[in-house]
């Protein structure tokens, strides 16, 4: 299994056990992670400041602003586009599994 991470801005990890993994991403004007999936614990994505746009199996795409969260179940392909001239800072939760990166197509 890939457990290879895409470049962020920053990135803090505020909590990282076998159960619980939370991290503070701050995410450059115009970045985006590759398509990927958590295989074992599903994914929430809450966004703290700027604009994130969260692409998923969908009608559309979702734009998250200050507040606002996404969960994405265990292997849910999704990705994190930040399409604005601002950085973006998000939330990222896992919870209820151990934590994995695997990008679509790997």
């Amino acid at each position: 299994m890939n457990n290879a991470q895409y470049k962020s801005d920053a990135m803090e990890l505020i909590c990282d056990t076998a159960e619980v993994r939370i991290a503070e991403i701050t995410l450059a004007a115009h970045a985006q992670t590759p398509e990927h999936v958590h295989t074992h614990a599903p994914e929430i994505c809450y966004c703290l400041s700027g604009e994130l746009t969260v692409e998923h199996v969908g009608p559309q795409p979702m734009i998250l602003r200050p507040g606002d969260k996404k969960r994405f179940e265990a292997g849910s392909a999704h990705q994190l586009v930040n399409r604005s001239g601002q950085p973006c800072r998000f939330l990222l939760i896992h919870a209820g599994g151990a934590f994995d990166f695997v990008p679509k197509g790997a």
